[in-house]
């Protein structure tokens, strides 16, 4: 039977080719060709073997103190190639040292010239032998020894300094002559016989000659952000073309290395006052642009960032430092704009977005001022004795904003809900652009500079304009009564604001209460906020005052009887709230404490006559009985019972109410009240 084929599988007639496919069959990569198929045949013929013993039945069981057998993996070790590339690199290294140090202390009675020449003939040398190694297809012992030839051939460069030649130049000067050349004798070499070292370290080299010239001349950082820009744009090219991997690698490494230098070189260009250093940031975006073209979608997350960056750049002598986030809320809308325009759009609308982000964060501190600095009037109430509404915005501080800050605020908004209709996600988009509207409502009227009174009523204007538009978009609501909430704590600030904005807010909330039940307990705060401040600006005592608040509570929980779901919900907790305001406002007379201790719990008690509430009859309890226990203490009685005793038959009396209205009530939920009293 004649030998088949390695290749086609057909039968050899003895010639030095296949008669069928043409593969030669002489030579050492034949003869080691069919030495690897003799021990394919034979491993086969083991394995057909080992599979018919295993499938045949077993003719007794097996021992029963024989443990079964598993498979495990044996360990694994390092292949011989890894070895082999150790080494290699090993060797490799050691060479590159022995190089070093011949050229710094050994042969000094040689001289400069001589240690030149022993330099030169041993990377002539090393090359000829990487290049022969590579002849012969030995890849890594080629690439490890040149490896070692271009380290020597940078000793070269040294050392051929030393020796005189290129005295007349520069350090810096004559470091970029050298790396150009070494980059056109590598390419060379490359071109002659590829190798993966040689393809970086060429592109290295020719780096090296544009950088290191650019070190040389020492120009602005202008030219420098620009130059480099040139270099990341070439390297993107050659990312993009059909070159060996290593050099494409080694291209995107340069590139970002080079990214970096031209963002530092942009901002010292900006510390300088240099307008020409927005050239690097608009080639970078232009690369960048460029790489998304090319489906590399994270590039156009960062065009808009470099435009910006190059706008704010370039206005830096024309604008001040509080007009230039114009800049950026300019280019954030372009730059929606644009991305609506394009296909993959996701990434170029997350970059607009964050450069609008960044105009806002430029406002922060005129921001954090129009939204915290009213509520310092707290604590300060009706102290502001000026008129000029910048300078109410907080106690002890102006605010540091300008109309732009509204201006980025509008156009924050605008951004966010244009990336809403760009991405089809217009719900996602609602409540930022809401609040950022809101934030605009706020910091209007001191942008436009008006005095106290008219701020606080352009901001209740727009509250309510806000408001009114939740009735088709839900997420304005938040915003309006956001708004609502910053005028009227800006009010307190002076009396008569105070007395004439709370009422408003109030009807603004119970407007939008109509739709909102649980706003219901907002707007009735705000009317016990205007009952106490009436009461104190005609001069009543802070007592009197709480006595006031516990009558807006009755009303409180009289309206709860006669509402229902969310409303009714938002009444009884605006009615603790202002008992809770009360009872702290009595704390200083025994016998104000008493009453509002009293009348809280008779109230609670009252609103327990629901089945739904029967456990605020406990609290209502409690409170009786402290009231109980103030009015005993303030009047030094050592006896209480006979005064606690028809406090305890009322509340009985009123758990049996209770249980007569309610048949399914238990005992102790009815009369555990009184009877604890009376005990």
């Amino acid at each position: 039977m004649s030998t088949p084929c390695p290749d086609c599988r057909a039968p050899l007639s003895g010639t030095e080719r296949c008669e069928s496919c043409g593969l030669s069959l002489r030579g050492p990569d034949a003869a080691r060709l069919w030495w690897v198929d003799q021990q394919l045949a034979t491993l086969a013929a083991e394995r057909v073997t080992l599979l018919a013993r295993l499938r045949k039945p077993a003719s007794a069981p097996p021992p029963a103190a024989s443990p079964p057998v598993t498979c495990t993996a044996p360990p694994r070790e390092a292949s011989p190639q890894s070895a082999q590339n150790t080494l290699l690199g090993l060797g490799a290294l050691l060479l590159a040292a022995a190089g070093l140090v011949f050229a710094a202390v050994t042969y000094s009675n040689l001289g400069a010239t001589g240690r030149a020449v022993v330099l030169l003939l041993l990377t002539l040398l090393a090359g000829a032998g990487a290049t022969e190694l590579a002849r012969r297809r030995l890849p890594s012992s080629a690439e490890a020894v040149a490896a070692v030839t271009l380290v020597l051939s940078v000793v070269d460069a040294w050392a051929v300094r030393r020796a005189g030649l290129g005295s007349s130049l520069d350090s810096t000067t004559y470091a970029a002559i050298a790396s150009g050349l070494l980059a056109v004798l590598a390419g060379l070499w490359v071109a002659a016989r590829p190798l993966r070292v040689t393809q970086g370290v060429t592109v290295a080299f020719a780096q090296g000659l544009v950088v290191l010239e650019l070190a040389g001349h020492h120009g602005p950082a202008a030219r420098v952000s620009a130059v480099l820009a040139l270099l990341v744009a070439t390297n993107a090219v050659a990312t993009r073309l059909p070159l060996p991997p290593v050099t494409r690698w080694t291209a995107a490494a340069f590139g970002a290395l080079w990214t970096s230098g031209v963002l530092v070189a942009a901002a010292v260009s900006y510390n300088h006052a240099e307008p020409a250093g927005c050239v690097g940031l608009l080639v970078l975006a232009a690369v960048a642009a460029g790489l998304a073209a090319h489906r590399v979608m994270a590039a156009a997350l960062v065009v808009p960032v470099l435009l910006a960056g190059a706008g704010w750049v370039v206005s830096r002598p024309s604008l001040t430092d509080a007009q230039r986030p114009l800049v950026l809320a300019a280019v954030a809308l372009l730059s929606l704009q644009v991305a609506a325009l394009l296909k993959d759009r996701t990434q170029a609308v997350l970059g607009g977005l964050a450069v609008a982000a960044a105009a806002v964060l430029v406002e922060a501190r005129g921001i954090a001022e129009a939204v915290g600095g009213p509520l310092t009037w707290l604590a300060n109430a009706w102290m502001f004795t000026g008129t000029r509404a910048r300078y109410a915005v907080a106690v002890q501080t102006s605010w540091h904003g300008t109309i732009v800050t509204v201006v980025v605020l509008a156009a924050a908004a605008c951004a966010a809900l244009a990336a809403g209709f760009v991405l089809d996600r217009v719900r996602d988009a609602v409540l930022p652009t809401c609040a950022l509207l809101g934030l605009a409502a706020l910091a209007l009227p001191l942008g436009l500079a008006t005095d106290f009174r008219t701020a606080i009523v352009v901001q209740l204007a727009l509250a309510a304009a806000l408001c009114a538009g939740s009735v088709r978009v839900l997420g304005l609501a938040p915003a309006g009564l956001g708004v609502a909430v910053i005028a009227t704590a800006w009010s307190l600030a002076q009396q008569d604001t105070t007395l004439a904005a709370l009422p408003l807010a109030a009807v603004l909330a119970g407007a939008v209460a109509l739709r909102w039940g649980l706003l219901t307990g907002a707007a009735l705060s705000l009317v016990g906020g205007e009952a106490a401040a009436v009461a104190v600006a005609q001069g009543q005592h802070v007592d009197h005052v709480g006595g006031v608040l516990l009558m807006v509570v009755a009303g409180c929980v009289g309206l709860s009887f006669l509402l229902s779901g969310p409303h009714r919900l938002g009444a009884e907790a605006a009615g603790v709230l202002l008992g809770t305001v009360a009872v702290g406002l009595c704390a200083r007379d025994p016998g104000w404490l008493s009453l509002a201790l009293a009348l809280d719990g008779a109230l609670a008690l009252v609103v327990a006559v629901r089945r739904d509430r029967r456990v605020v009859g406990y609290a209502g309890a409690l409170l009786l009985s402290a009231s109980s226990w103030v009015r005993l203490a303030d009047a030094d009685v050592h006896a209480p019972e006979p005064y606690v005793l028809p406090l305890a038959a009322m509340t009985l009396v009123l758990g049996h109410l209770r249980r007569s209205a309610h048949p399914g009530m238990g005992s102790f939920e009815a009369y555990a009240a009184g009877l604890t009293l009376a005990l």
